[in-house]
């Protein structure tokens, strides 16, 4: 009998250990130093809308190479925002000799600097603002060669390059190539057919000049995003837009004592000094974590707090009740259970908090009849289909107060974005309100989606509107003649459109018609969207690309600004100003495990499952559990999600997850699912589209 006991109180012992060590693993995961400066290396960091899958992850480790690490653009954000909050952190430092972001993502991360500048302690450099001291944050670069490179780091308390660098302030321009002539000469026609005075998405095939209506539209946009660029880069370094635009203008490089006499910079240091500088202006603190480190630390502390707590809870009960069998005390067990329950009934209370659902559609929309199967769309692309399933899981939800759609898209296939308007439109007849958050550009397809919501906001330099329609057809006749090809072409009822011979003027005329009708009806929907007149929305129509400093003038948009605002509008609309204001609201993510979820297609969440394994064994960084490498941690939220029962074979951490309780697994198991996101593909950069299906495979684009 008492060898019995004895095994028992062992087997009880192991238990208890194997459980404490959950704790113990994640809490050296997410502890930091009393002091540090946070660290956002641009050089070999790429700030991203929508993360990877982990099979595009897998995919591009086997091809080898160097790696970039990738980080979400609102994650970066939120991380600064958390860090002018945190007592911890002493300064805030940038590498941005390798920014690639747009206008629209630069003042997105220039907007979250400011909120850090403004709550920490100022500088005192030799090189005071004329608008003052600024908060303790560093931009360095190699060399400045690029208007919006520059611009970011304008935004930091202090601006430091190489020695031998130099800097320049090219401005911004566009080239486009009209190659109408040179298809010409291969015998190569491209016809255009619009609907939209500037909508010229094909003008570069079907043209040989620009026209002069898209010529001046395209002057006014980047006259607009120019201005932006002068007037934060003079608030940034305290200096007159007048002597900004002088410094643009003047073109060629400033050497680096030229800059820092135009007060362009703060000096010139190599590396080294520079590291040495921000550790004196910082305190003397030297320790350095990475943003994406103090990101993850933080995240891991807040959703794993409520599974955490209750693990610990059963730690000391367990150490307690074992204690006592061997004739001891358990004052200690005691107490220690007593905190940890104080602290597991405070996340319960956490658990309870609003929740704003956040969608993501970022990349080309794609017409539905290549939209097959289930599951993501492809990286760079939006399915009509999965946005439907997106936003069904997000209004079918009841933890979702309101919702925020961020779109990120030049357009696109013109019925795949009717049906994505009219989900948008049934989510808010299901008493969900959702507000749009543009990203670098939401034009044509993307604008029409936008306006099906409560509210708009748009960075200044989002590219926006493109409210047009264009189609067109490749006529390759010329080149078959030359190359001495013959078609042979049978055909019953009207002739088909075929690239074999030109269009005629009935199939032109047919064009037009199923273009203007397009258009009247995208113009129909802006129109009801946004409460404007036939007349406001023909002014800001014909395919016209708007700034969304200039859009909000127009009643395009309703706000300027970024995630975090659009975030706070979509608290108000559902009556949660307060809870925003007092940092009690939650933005959760609506993947594609929830719509599996809700569907029971249990081979996708096992999917996700393995994917937080896989990614904690391989070191693939991925949300919640996964992004800090715990095999263990992942196990006990694959227990969760599968059932103990699924995982006993793993010993001592399926009894783990079994003793935890479903509650904490099921927290575990919720922050450690990996999402099936894709990465952004730079589509921002091209021509606004809307493209609409046409009978024999032919689409309007625009």
């Amino acid at each position: 009998m008492a060898r019995s006991a004895s095994f028992f109180t062992l087997r009880r012992a192991a238990v208890a250990a194997s459980v404490a060590y959950i704790p113990y693993s994640l809490d050296k995961k997410r502890t930091l130093p009393e002091k540090f400066v946070v660290e956002l290396d641009l050089s070999s960091t790429t700030l991203v809308e929508k993360g990877t899958s982990l099979r595009e992850r897998v995919a591009s480790s086997l091809q080898g190479g160097g790696q970039r690490e990738t980080l979400l653009l609102r994650d970066a954000t939120a991380a600064i925002r958390d860090a002018a909050e945190d007592p911890r952190v002493a300064g805030l430092v940038a590498n941005v000799s390798a920014s690639a972001l747009s206008l629209a993502q630069t003042q997105e991360l220039s907007a979250a600097i400011n909120v850090f500048n403004a709550k920490k302690a100022p500088l005192d450099l030799k090189y005071a603002r004329k608008t003052g001291a600024t908060g303790p944050s560093f931009a360095y670069a190699a060399e400045f060669q690029d208007t919006k490179q520059y611009l970011l780091a304008s935004t930091f308390g202090a601006v430091y390059q190489q020695p031998g660098a130099s800097l320049r302030l090219p401005g911004v321009s566009m080239d486009v190539p009209y190659v109408a002539g040179w298809l010409r000469k291969w015998g190569l026609r491209f016809e255009a057919v619009s609907a939209g005075t500037y909508k010229s998405g094909y003008a570069p095939l079907s043209d040989t000049t620009p026209s002069r209506a898209h010529q001046n539209a395209t002057q006014s946009m980047l006259a607009s995003s120019f201005a932006q660029i002068v007037r934060e880069i003079a608030r940034g370094r305290g200096l007159s837009e007048k002597e900004v635009r002088r410094l643009a203008s003047r073109g060629g490089w400033l050497g680096s004592a030229e800059a820092t006499k135009a007060k362009l910079l703060d000096g010139a240091l190599y590396v080294d000094e520079f590291d040495a500088l921000v550790a004196k202006e910082c305190g003397d603190v030297s320790v350095r974590h990475s943003l994406t480190r103090y990101r993850e630390a933080r995240s891991l502390q807040r959703s794993l707090d409520a599974a955490t707590d209750r693990v610990r809870v059963l730690s000391a009960v367990l150490s307690a009740e074992m204690s006592a069998e061997m004739g001891t005390l358990a004052q200690e067990g005691a107490k220690s259970a007593a905190a940890y329950g104080q602290r597991a009934a405070a996340a319960a209370s956490d658990a309870t908090r609003p929740k704003v659902g956040l969608i993501t559609l970022q990349g080309q929309i794609i017409p539905q009849a290549m939209d097959s199967g289930k599951g993501p769309a492809r990286a760079g692309q939006i399915s009509a289909r999965e946005a439907r399933d997106l936003l069904k899981a997000a209004r079918e939800d009841p933890t979702l107060k309101a919702l925020v759609l961020r779109i990120d898209t030049r357009g696109g296939e013109a019925n795949a974005s009717e049906a994505i308007w009219r989900e948008v439109r049934l989510t808010r007849e299901a008493g969900l309100p959702v507000v749009v958050s543009m990203g670098s550009v939401a034009a044509s397809g993307g604008y029409m989606i936008a306006v099906a919501a409560d509210a708009i906001v748009a960075s200044p330099g989002t590219l926006t509107g493109s409210i047009g329609v264009l189609t067109g057809a490749l006529d390759v006749s010329g080149f078959l003649k030359q190359q001495r090809v013959s078609v042979m072409s049978v055909h019953e009822g009207t002739s088909p459109l075929g690239g074999a011979r030109p269009l005629s003027s009935r199939q032109r005329a047919e064009l037009k018609a199923l273009a203007e009708r397009c258009y009247q009806s995208f113009e129909a929907k802006v129109g009801a969207g946004r409460g404007l007149t036939k007349r406001q929305v023909s002014k800001a129509a014909e395919g016209r690309v708007w700034t969304g400093e200039q859009a909000i003038s127009l009643g395009l948009v309703d706000a300027l600004g970024g995630l975090d605002e659009a975030t706070k509008r979509a608290c108000e609309a559902a009556g949660l100003g307060a809870a925003y204001k007092d940092g009690t609201v939650d933005l959760v993510e609506v993947t594609w495990k929830d719509v599996a979820r809700k569907s029971g297609d249990w081979s996708e969440l096992a999917n996700g499952v393995m994917g937080v394994v896989m990614g904690a064994v391989m070191g693939a960084p991925a949300d919640g559990l996964a992004a800090h490498h715990d095999a263990q941690a992942a196990m006990v939220a694959a227990a969760s999600v599968l059932g103990t029962a699924a995982v006993r074979s793993l010993g001592v951490w399926g009894n783990a997850a079994h003793a935890a309780g479903a509650d904490a697994g099921a927290v575990a198991g919720a922050a450690g699912m990996l999402d099936v996101l894709t990465t952004a593909d730079g589509s921002a950069d091209r021509p606004p589209l809307l493209i609409a299906e046409l009978p024999d495979g032919v689409r309007l684009r625009g």
